[in-house]
């Protein structure tokens, strides 16, 4: 008899483009099943001739700057799913969630001394 039984579920995080402008600002998407479904403008653009948005990434990461850009995505990808990991019991996490990521409040930012 299964009486312990939970259901783990992981959060889909993916960047896109909305226009073909340039620069485009890149946006994040965060998914949880049916119930979570947020998105949010990041601080990052780029060339939208730059991103494939079939595959919602950047076409040449051999270039220094685009690669730079993509290690930033790999670690805002992983900072927030750190932080929805933290959330997900205790806040409702929606939009205005993901945009509070985006925009701590300065009180709860280190200021460095000196």
């Amino acid at each position: 008899m299964w009486t312990n039984f939970y259901i783990c579920t992981m959060a889909t995080i993916k960047f896109f483009i909305q226009s073909s402008n340039n620069p485009a600002s890149i946006y994040v998407r965060i998914r949880e099943g049916r119930k979570i479904d947020a998105k949010a403008k990041t601080q990052f653009v780029i060339n939208s001739q730059d991103w494939n948005k079939e595959k919602g990434q950047l076409k040449n990461v051999k270039d220094e700057k685009l690669k730079l850009l993509n290690q930033q995505l790999v670690q805002l990808q992983s900072n927030l799913l750190s932080y929805f990991n933290s959330s997900v019991s205790k806040e409702v996490i929606d939009s205005i969630w993901l945009k509070r990521f985006f925009n701590t409040p300065i009180d709860e930012q280190v200021i460095p001394s000196g």
